[in-house]
């Protein structure tokens, strides 16, 4: 069919000129955009890509779903936080004197 045909002509182009690949240009953005630098090739893609999100618009029932979970998960904590028994001082000195925090598992092994 059509699509086949296109994908195979694109696939004859990308022979015929490396250069047209995806990868062959990322490579050339790096080099020379950023000096090389990968990193600084991926945190400017970074902030192309929030800058876009950023300009698309958030419909206002996300925002109130997201507040409504916000609100659910204080309270949560809140719950938990009350429900505990334990002082913070005893939970910690118990947790740190746990064998693998203490290192036990290194003598046995």
């Amino acid at each position: 069919g059509g699509a086949y045909a296109e994908a195979l002509d694109a696939a004859r182009g990308a022979l015929a000129d490396p250069s047209l690949l995806p990868s062959a240009r990322v490579l050339n953005e790096v080099r020379e955009a950023h000096g090389g630098s990968y990193v600084g090739f991926a945190v400017a893609q970074s902030a192309r890509h929030r800058d876009a999100l950023e300009r698309l618009p958030f419909p206002p029932e996300v925002e109130a779903a997201f507040a409504r979970a916000a609100e659910e998960s204080i309270a949560e904590r809140k719950a938990i936080e009350a429900a505990d028994r334990v002082p913070f001082e005893t939970y910690r000195r118990q947790y740190l004197s746990q064998d693998l925090l203490a290192g036990a598992y290194l003598k046995s092994a």
